[in-house]
């Protein structure tokens, strides 16, 4: 029976790193195509035939063109890739920080009901 459990667990293990290598590769030809789509759009061609002969639309490869200028300092109309993450970074930590710190109220409003004292305020904060 602990073999059998064994050979499940290596199973999904082996199953996790072909799901992190699919990801990795996956990434990879996202990249690779959102740069030749750069370009081929700063050679000349339309976007309009890119998206017909490469799928995406053509609104999404003037995005991709614009975010890669803006990374490589060519545009200052908005925020940069690692800006754009490190926002999303800061405001994940914020709501983090507002929910544990309603929660820590709530839990001394309901620590203070249940003691019939309510605890002196600390002149530190």
């Amino acid at each position: 029976m602990a073999l059998k459990k064994r050979e499940i667990f290596q199973q999904l293990v082996s199953g996790l790193e072909l799901t992190r290598f699919l990801w990795a590769l996956y990434s990879l030809r996202r990249r690779c195509l959102r740069r030749r789509m750069g370009e081929l759009l700063r050679s000349g061609r339309n976007p309009e035939a890119l998206s017909k002969e490469f799928e995406p639309t053509a609104q999404s490869i003037h995005n991709w063109v614009a975010q890669a200028d803006r990374d490589e300092g060519r545009r200052n109309d908005g925020l940069r890739t690692e800006e754009c993450k490190e926002l999303v970074r800061l405001r994940r930590e914020n709501r983090q920080l507002r929910m544990e710190r309603e929660i820590l109220s709530k839990t001394s409003a309901w620590f203070a009901r249940e003691t019939g004292s309510v605890p002196a305020r600390s002149s530190d904060s």
